[in-house]
């Protein structure tokens, strides 16, 4: 048993005390969980021993019975590759039929649309060859008796070219008779009102040339009294100043 222990905590050989209180509490402990295992494992032995022998697999019938199932589950997968390689097969099969019969469709749907767009420009041809030959009639048909200038087209009269050149001749011989008077009236009374009648030109307009004492007009900017520009019947050009 325990040495007898003094009261400084020394045993009578000179070790220390050492405190098996827990010690104690953990076997007390394992007093009640190795009787419950005892018990299972008691169960499981008897169980064990009076079992079917046909259900053990350490028999010479038990280890047959294994064998036989392991051939059938072989089998049975087996059979199952076989069914799945011929569906694969089914299905490849299938699908290069429909696969041909999509070429052959739109090999179809091709030639019926080049057909048709052939159909379409032949169309197109035959209307603009008939609209040609209608203007030609429409054209052949007009009279002649329009005036015309000469070289110009017979079959069109050509008024706008003519309208164009009379006005044009006019515009600029009225011009150059504006550009005159402008140029004599600034020569004349620039110098003796310079500072209520002041105008610039460009070097060279008028025929007076430019003239000394001439600022600007409105602000530095370049005006002509009067001068407008228009355009009538497609580039007629009227420089009345």
């Amino acid at each position: 048993m325990y040495q007898q222990v003094r009261n400084d905590g020394v045993t009578a050989s000179g070790d220390t005390k050492i405190d098996c209180s827990a010690c104690q509490e953990l076997i007390s402990m394992s007093k009640y969980c190795l009787i419950p295992a005892i018990l299972v494992l008691a169960v499981c032995l008897i169980v064990g021993t009076q079992g079917d022998d046909r259900c053990s697999t350490r028999t010479t019938a038990g280890i047959r019975r294994k064998r036989r199932r392991k051939k059938k589950k072989k089998k049975k997968k087996k059979k199952k590759k076989k069914k799945k390689k011929k569906k694969k097969k089914k299905k490849k099969k299938k699908k290069k039929k429909k696969k041909k019969k999509k070429k052959e469709e739109e090999g179809k749907e091709e030639k019926e649309e080049e057909e048709e767009k052939k159909k379409e420009e032949k169309t197109e041809q035959k209307e603009e060859e008939e609209e040609e030959e209608e203007f030609d009639d429409i054209l052949s048909s007009m009279d002649d008796s329009l005036p015309r200038l000469p070289g110009s087209s017979p079959k069109l009269p050509n008024l706008p070219d003519l309208v164009n050149l009379v006005f044009g001749l006019g515009g600029h011989v009225v011009g150059t008779a504006g550009s005159i008077v402008e140029n004599a009236v600034t020569s004349l009374f620039g110098g003796i009102f310079p500072g209520l009648f002041k105008h610039r030109h460009h070097e060279g307009h008028g025929i007076f040339g430019p003239r000394p004492g001439m600022d600007d007009f409105f602000d530095d900017r370049d005006r002509d009294f009067g001068g407008f520009n228009d355009d009538i019947l497609g580039g007629l050009d009227l420089n009345f100043w």
